[in-house]
């Protein structure tokens, strides 16, 4: 579905992404890889294969797009390392035609030279189309337009016979487009709660809906 931030057209995907077709650039925001591992580590009973959907994720998302570049605003990898950091290299090894740059977040914690061997750059911040201001946190003393992550921004509907239903979404404030969670091991915040007044894209499986 087409998204219009700071004059500039995105496409907006169900598996949580954007795609900037003129510079053939993907965004995704906090995969925190790694999560269900780290439980398991840590004695919490995480299913085996419960992180193996957002790789399969990632993977289609590449494989549809293409793209010259993908940007992650923060959060790639939930913790120190472990295991499922051979996955994350394996994965981003295959793909050698694609440009990953990670926007480092709160959780990218592992040293700079594992992102270096598994491909990826990484930066602090990325000025984007020299327009939009690319962050992981909401960036402070700016005026410029932010695309960013960290808060996994959810959207809560009400239906009849009080059904609730807490979907993430795509969160539109003022000078501020809030990316979800890709990863599915992250929950999501109640922007209405959060942040009134803004606009959200909603991701209801397959489907996307704006609620205001």
């Amino acid at each position: 579905m087409p998204l219009v931030f700071a004059e500039i057209e995105f496409m907006a995907s169900s598996l949580k992404t954007l795609y900037h077709a003129a510079s053939k650039t993907v965004f995704i925001s906090d995969c925190h890889f790694g999560k269900a591992t780290h439980f398991r580590n840590n004695h919490i009973p995480i299913p085996q294969g419960a992180a193996l959907p957002d790789y399969k994720n990632l993977i289609s998302v590449i494989h549809h797009y293409q793209p010259t570049t993908c940007i992650f605003l923060g959060d790639l990898f939930h913790s120190t390392y472990n295991a499922e950091w051979e996955l994350v290299t394996e994965l981003f090894r295959h793909f050698n035609k694609t440009n990953f740059i990670l926007v480092i977040g709160n959780h990218d914690i592992l040293n700079i030279q594992r992102y270096k061997d598994a491909g990826i750059a990484v930066s602090s911040s990325i000025l984007f189309e020299n327009k939009i201001l690319l962050s992981h946190e909401p960036a402070k003393d700016t005026n410029k337009p932010n695309l960013y992550g960290h808060i996994h921004p959810g959207y809560i509907i009400h239906g009849k016979a009080r059904q609730m239903a807490s979907l993430p979404c795509f969160y539109m404030h003022k000078n501020q487009l809030i990316m979800p969670a890709f990863g599915t091991l992250t929950g999501h915040v109640n922007m209405k709660r959060l942040m009134p007044g803004g606009k959200a894209l909603c991701l209801a499986g397959e489907e996307l809906m704006w609620i205001e």
